[in-house]
């Protein structure tokens, strides 16, 4: 979960104990991470199953501050590896998160062996 307001990691692996507010369109996790997705203000919410987290492959479910999610596929080769490190900087410096952004991109930097600028 990142604060939608300050771009702050809160948690990952939680338990959510009212999920009335959560999209009814799927299960218990689904409307879990609907609900935070709203709560305070709006969080940041991405869920995804073990499986897909495991294998690297799949889709993922963006819940940007709002109930219902967006899918995000996900697939388990170089170039798509480096396509998600560049959307974690992005979605991580738009979350305010500056310095975490620019130490995931400089590391993508290495794994790319760029030039310095």
């Amino acid at each position: 979960i990142i604060d939608g307001t300050t771009g702050e990691f809160k948690s990952m692996n939680y338990m959510v104990g009212d999920i009335r507010k959560g999209d009814k369109n799927a299960g218990a996790r689904h409307k879990a991470a609907s609900a935070v997705a709203q709560l305070g203000g709006g969080c940041y919410v991405i869920k995804a199953s073990e499986e897909v987290t495991m294998q690297g492959r799949g889709d993922m479910d963006v819940f940007p501050c709002k109930k219902l999610p967006s899918k995000v596929p996900i697939d388990n080769n170089v170039m798509t590896r480096w396509d998600k490190i560049e959307e974690a900087g992005r979605l991580l410096f738009e979350a305010g998160e500056h310095d975490l952004a620019i130490n995931v991109l400089c590391e993508l930097e290495k794994d790319l062996n760029l030039p310095r600028l």
